[in-house]
């Protein structure tokens, strides 16, 4: 197995085993034995003490499916266990995978293009938060007008909303954004600009 780089969500990790075995000399030094043939037996791969999965060799090769949503951001190692099988002995291989936060897509949606200036509480902004992958995301979105903060919304299964404070905006044309300001797996994300109208 090599390093590489991996997004939260699912990955596979596959061995492939040759004609050549690594196996346990005396002294619990490593050697390589050549034989001819294809490896069969089972792969179990770890994460620290807990088993991610086992992987059932066929002709010399295998591989399985992780869900990478499990673990945090960060580097991971994974541990791979050979169970031997005929003339090849037991081994064992590993592989530092590192984990980036996923990536994520924020939505806004409003409930009216125009609202009049003093009844702003008639207007309702919605936002959503979608990942890459699995998952919820949680933590919050901030929508502005500008610099200026509208409201903060506190996500909830990955959405929520919130209503317009009177007289917050003056008269006027505004577009509106809103910005998720990201957790310890998912990455930060803005949504496209929404216009919205304050009648006078």
């Amino acid at each position: 197995m090599r390093r590489s780089p991996l997004l939260l969500g699912a990955a596979f990790l596959a061995m492939a085993l040759g004609t050549a075995a690594c196996s346990a000399a005396s002294g619990g030094a490593s050697s390589t034995q050549a034989g001819t043939g294809v490896a069969g037996g089972t792969v179990t791969v770890k994460a620290g003490n807990k088993v991610v999965c086992v992987m059932t060799i066929k002709s010399g090769k295998g591989s399985c499916k992780v869900n990478t949503a499990k673990y945090a951001p960060g580097t991971l190692k994974f541990v791979a266990t050979y169970s031997g099988g005929g003339k090849y002995r037991t081994s064992s291989g590993s592989a530092n995978l590192k984990l980036l936060r996923a990536a994520s897509k924020t939505s806004l949606t409003r409930s009216a293009a125009t609202v009049t200036f003093g009844h702003e509480q008639a207007e309702r902004l919605s936002v959503r938060v979608t990942p890459q992958y699995a998952g919820t995301p949680p933590g919050t979105v901030t929508v502005k007008s500008g610099a200026a903060v509208v409201c903060v919304i506190t996500l909830a299964g990955g959405a929520g909303s919130c209503t317009l404070p009177a007289a917050k905006l003056a008269a006027g044309s505004y577009q509106l954004t809103a910005s998720y300001a990201g957790s310890a797996s998912f990455a930060p994300s803005t949504s496209a600009k929404l216009a919205l109208t304050v009648a006078g």
